[in-house]
């Protein structure tokens, strides 16, 4: 129904769009359904503009930062914004190796002393708002970061200046930045092939499929090594440093004969990332297919190798109400008839496992409980001082552990071991969740330094035991307090806490690789749940009131529950 609606409306644009000389409009008539799908519009680009002669050496500077913001052209990358260089510097600038996004374009002075000995010294500071470094990793700048910025100038022979020591890389507004680059995920394989792992990246807007491509043949961030695999040979490359499309979207990707070491199922699995990471659901050139080539010739590939798929959270939502676990369905709550009641036990957390296998309960703050069924008994998984509420993974693991004591996951059977993650070595955790993929944890944590929200990959052994956790990246960086946070999608965080600017708890959004952002606020708020999306969202009040989030809302509803107080929302994970 919505594309028979766009159709119709395209086709009326393009009515009006004939008339547009006429005097008159009709105002009678059928209406013509057309057929022709309307192309999606190409992003705003900045023209780039070269100097023109006799600009001053602030004109000179500030042209050069104008022209950053165009991004690359054509295949040669800054053109325009070079000519505001040296030529020995034009050479050895390399505009890509760190960008720094700043809240506005940084007020400039000259140091006029030097103008009469054909020198200049023109400098700057701007507040920075994240940093994108060479591969396109994203990372938030915490509240107050400054940076400054000088620029040196030579008067040449013919009376113009030039630009001979910059700071390197882009400085970028946040306008500018968002005009010309654009946000891109990469995906790897699980170990154990089951399920793409995201990775966000920033590239410029323009021919950002080669970019992504590199990328993925690169391998994983370092962040992610040891928790996801590559099947890229070592060396593998683009052969001709482009991706091409073709009128039927086809991205014809050329690389190097090295690719010729891998084994027709790893380049079936490689084909499938590839087209994970390029096929775009709006986008000018839109991919619907790769294709493989070696020299020019298409490489052949494996039928039927199983194709990872995306973690999303899925499952019924749950609370503690009157004693026992119930299910929210449709704004009422409902019995779990395969969960015993919580008799004897003073739950002050909850987590659940898919299919509500198994359910798991902090009692008080010492012990971690698996709540009994109809047919077993509630076993105790873990003890300890001050547990941090648990999270599930997608093996049945349940993470948890001492608050000042590092990480513990109680294994399906009994077992427990500890994780190795000497990065959080004299801190607390406060909060921690496992993605849904099983590869990534995110943690939050407090020590001298303050509040750490961190992302890291976990690291398996033998039978999928996690063993160990990745040095992390540093997400959310402007919450100055939280207490807890869930997976709200892939790859974008829901963390309960404030930032400075906040006079009470919230939900922040926070994207592992992009810019945080507030929701509205909930008076009380002390609960998060998340399911797949920020329409699966409730937040659980001090005071038992239930708050739920739907689609296409900014503010929060309080969803009207058959009883008269609901506590620790949860979805699976």
């Amino acid at each position: 129904m919505r594309t028979t609606h766009r159709r119709r409306f395209a086709a009326l644009l393009v009515a009006a769009a004939a008339l547009a000389g006429c005097a008159t409009l009709p105002t009678s008539g059928p209406v013509i359904e057309g057929s022709a799908e309307v192309p999606p519009s190409r992003p705003v680009g900045l023209s780039p503009i070269p100097p023109r002669g006799g600009e001053t050496p602030e004109e000179i500077v500030r042209g050069f930062l104008d022209n950053q913001a165009a991004g690359p052209t054509s295949t040669a990358e800054f053109t325009a914004a070079r000519e505001y260089l040296v030529p020995t510097v034009q050479d050895e600038w390399d505009p890509l190796s760190q960008v720094v996004v700043v809240d506005a374009d940084p007020v400039l002075t000259l140091d006029a002393d030097e103008l009469e000995q054909g020198r200049a010294t023109v400098s700057g500071t701007a507040s920075v708002v994240a940093t994108v470094d060479g591969r396109g990793q994203y990372v938030e700048a915490s509240p107050g970061t400054q940076t400054a910025v000088s620029f040196g100038l030579a008067q040449g022979a013919d009376g113009e200046w030039r630009i001979d020591a910059t700071p390197g890389g882009l400085l970028l507004s946040v306008p500018n930045f968002d005009n010309a680059f654009r946000s891109t995920r990469l995906y790897f394989p699980s170990p154990d092939r089951a399920f793409w792992v995201p990775d966000e990246r920033w590239f410029p807007g323009r021919n950002w499929q080669t970019y992504a491509v590199r990328e993925v043949l690169a391998g994983p961030p370092e962040w992610l090594q040891g928790a996801v695999t590559s099947v890229v040979p070592d060396g593998t490359a683009l052969s001709i440093q482009s991706v091409t499309i073709d009128d039927d979207g086809v991205a014809a990707v050329d690389l190097t004969s090295q690719i010729a070491e891998a084994s027709r199922e790893d380049r079936a699995l490689l084909e499938a990332q590839l087209e994970e990471t390029l096929v775009e659901a709006i986008a000018v050139e839109r991919v619907r297919a790769v294709q493989l080539l070696d020299d020019g010739s298409p490489l052949t590939t494996a039928d039927d190798v199983p194709i990872p798929r995306k973690a999303t959270g899925s499952g019924p939502a749950v609370v503690v109400a009157d004693g026992t676990v119930m299910r929210v369905e449709n704004r009422s709550l409902a019995e779990v008839a395969e969960v015993s009641p919580l008799d004897g036990l003073d739950p002050t957390a909850l987590a659940v496992g898919t299919e509500l296998d198994p359910v798991v309960v902090l009692d008080g703050s010492d012990r971690l409980v698996q709540v009994g069924t109809p047919t077993t008994d509630a076993q105790t998984l873990m003890t300890g001082t001050d547990l941090v509420a648990p999270s599930i993974d997608r093996f049945g693991g349940v993470w948890s552990g001492p608050s000042g004591a590092g990480l513990l996951v109680a294994l399906p059977g009994g077992a427990v071991v500890e994780i190795e993650a000497p990065w959080l070595e004299d801190r607390t955790v406060v909060g921690l969740r496992v993605a849904h993929d099983g590869a990534r944890v995110a943690v939050i944590s407090s020590g001298s330094s303050g509040l750490a929200l961190q992302v890291s990959g976990v690291v398996r052994g033998e039978a999928d035991v996690p063993v160990r956790l990745t040095e992390p990246v540093g997400v959310g960086a402007q919450i100055a307090e939280a207490t807890d946070l869930v997976w709200i999608e892939e790859n974008l965080l829901g963390v309960l806490g404030r930032t400075a600017a906040d006079s009470v708890p919230t939900v922040q959004a926070v994207p592992v690789g992009g810019q945080s952002r507030t929701l509205s606020a909930v008076d009380g708020a002390l609960e998060l749940a998340a399911g797949q999306g920020e329409s699966s969202l409730l937040l659980g009040t001090a005071g038992g009131e239930l708050y739920g989030r739907p689609p296409s809302s900014v503010l929060w509803t309080r969803l009207a529950l058959d009883t008269d107080e609901v506590s620790l929302p949860a979805y699976p994970g």
